[in-house]
């Protein structure tokens, strides 16, 4: 992963989440990236209009969020873990 390109998640954010396009399928509209995120940082919340598929290369990944019924969900995954999201 050391050859990517890697950028700023977001240039007016100040945390150190850096974001690499791993590729693109033009024929569906998909992009397949990889995040980087220093121990402890969050992610900014974002909406996903289409399904997404990752999986957690190293590290620890901690989802957060509400399930149907509206209440908090926590998801904690380790390295190997892959998960779609609806």
């Amino acid at each position: 992963m050391q050859s990517l390109a890697w950028e700023n998640l977001s240039p007016s954010d100040n945390t150190a989440a850096q974001i690499a396009i791993v590729g693109t399928d033009s024929k569906i509209g998909a992009t397949r990236v990889v995040l980087k995120v220093q121990p402890g940082e969050a992610l900014p919340v974002f909406w996903q209009e289409a399904p997404q598929t990752y999986t957690v290369l190293n590290g620890t990944f901690v989802a957060e969020g509400v399930d149907s019924a509206g209440q908090p969900a926590r998801t904690v995954q380790g390295p190997g873990t892959f998960a779609r999201v609806p």
